[in-house]
């Protein structure tokens, strides 16, 4: 069954996008993943509340580090984020830049470009280190 075609739907018969499962998880959560962009443009259209956290005291900003790749997270340019303190630690301790900084299947560069994407975020070192 293709994903896309059931949130969009569900989405059509008014199913509500803020709505978090016992996880925290939103369903614009649920679409952070690289494969899910249909769906994830289909929610941004309807949701505009970015905040919230998941059981692991992650945000938005924690699951598009960890999860997203370039074109998932330029979905988000020019959405107002600032809802979102990217201080905040996961229940490891981890802020989104420090969960970013940490990935290795993507090369620096693209780590640049997504964090430029957030300009709130601290910047990190080639080491890997949040500054």
């Amino acid at each position: 069954m293709n994903r896309f075609h059931s949130v969009a739907f569900l989405l059509e018969q008014g199913a509500d996008t803020e709505l978090a499962d016992d996880g925290g998880m939103k369903p614009l959560f649920e679409t952070i993943k690289p494969s899910h962009h249909e769906s994830l443009r289909a929610i941004l259209e309807r949701s505009d509340d970015f905040t919230g956290f998941t059981i692991h005291n992650q945000t938005l900003l924690h699951l598009l580090a960890a999860l997203g790749n370039i074109e998932t997270v330029t979905l988000f340019k020019g959405k107002d984020l600032s809802g979102i303190d990217p201080q905040i630690q996961d229940k490891d301790g981890f802020t989104a830049a420090k969960l970013l900084s940490a990935r290795v299947d993507l090369s620096d560069h693209e780590k640049d470009e997504i964090m430029a994407l957030f300009p709130k975020i601290p910047r990190f070192e080639s080491t890997g280190e949040a500054e």
